[in-house]
């Protein structure tokens, strides 16, 4: 009998910055739960995101007051909960990193004021989120290895005009999971 080469899946989308990584059903930890994050780092040193899809009951001129908007800010992770940063597709803001499909982190906060003083700033195009997740040196690689991670790749129309709440089914939906079609099901690691 002739050995079968190891089956590589095609279009395996691996980790880098700009894609987004999505929580495997069933997690028990609810910070994690349903939970789509954006690698914002990944290098040799370790691993960085936010979570992108769940919303705070805080809004952005509760936690910034110098900025006159009511949209909710983000809870982007556990770890450094009160440093807000943003996501946006506004390459004109000074500074921000960009993370590739035309999605782009931060920039210089005085120039965002003086942008959205001027009204120069649409806030269906950016988002601002508290807190960040981290991993260390291999240890998301690892995690993803163990099945409690899917990598998938985001756009921005996908990040801006995707409801939050739907966002985790629709990626697992559009990357071909059928867990997507179950996410409105009460979770049963819940009983």
């Amino acid at each position: 009998m002739k050995a079968r080469p190891d089956i590589k899946l095609k279009n395996k989308v691996q980790v880098t910055v700009g894609t987004v990584i999505l929580a495997q059903p069933f997690w028990e930890d609810e910070i994690y739960k349903r939970a789509v994050i954006l690698i914002t780092d990944h290098d040799a040193n370790g691993s960085r995101g936010i979570i992108i899809n769940k919303a705070s009951t805080v809004h952005i001129n509760e936690a910034l007051p110098e900025i006159n908007a009511q949209d909710p800010v983000y809870f982007g992770g556990p770890i450094a909960s009160r440093m807000i940063s943003y996501i946006h597709t506004i390459p004109a803001i000074p500074e921000a990193d960009y993370l590739g499909n035309d999605l782009y982190l931060g920039g210089d906060p005085a120039s965002l004021e003086e942008m959205i003083k001027e009204h120069e700033i649409d806030f269906e195009k950016i988002k601002f989120c508290a807190g960040i997740v981290e991993w260390n040196a291999g240890q998301l690689e690892y995690e993803v290895s163990e099945n409690k991670w899917w990598v998938a790749k985001l756009t921005a129309e996908e990040l801006f005009n995707s409801p939050p709440e739907t966002l985790w089914s629709y990626k697992l939906l559009q990357t071909g999971n059928m867990y997507g079609l179950f996410a409105h099901i009460p979770d049963p690691s819940l009983s």
